[in-house]
């Protein structure tokens, strides 16, 4: 997933303004999370870089991106043992009915012998 240009701009333009208040070290602990053995996520020479180049760059690290509020964290989906029976109905359907548009779209109807009209 790619970042838009305009959304790190704003960023570092918000990030600025906080960091006219007060400084770098004191900003972090304000907006972003720590983790687990104290240290915080995203260092203060990671945020000037970000800032000073009006979000050009960014950090490659997706555990960096979302800490800064860029990238949204994975949502985990349930597997086929953990569906109960409706939701498996479901997924199934909607299998098979996009099986059935890719059919219909590419002209494929009549040629694939498994699929029964």
């Amino acid at each position: 997933m790619t970042i838009h240009p305009k959304r790190a701009k704003r960023f570092a333009k918000r990030v600025l303004r906080e960091v006219r208040k007060s400084s770098y070290r004191k900003v972090i602990p304000m907006m972003f999370p720590m983790k687990n053995n104290g240290d915080y996520v995203v260092k203060p020479g990671t945020l000037n870089r970000i800032v000073k180049s009006c979000g050009e760059y960014l950090p490659k690290e997706s555990e960096k991106l979302i800490a800064l509020g860029l990238k949204k964290p994975r949502k985990p989906r349930k597997t086929l043992m953990q569906m109960n029976q409706h939701e498996l109905a479901d997924h199934i359907t909607k299998q098979v009915a996009r099986i059935n548009n890719t059919i219909q779209s590419r002209g494929l109807k009549g040629r694939i012998g498994w699929i029964k009209e």
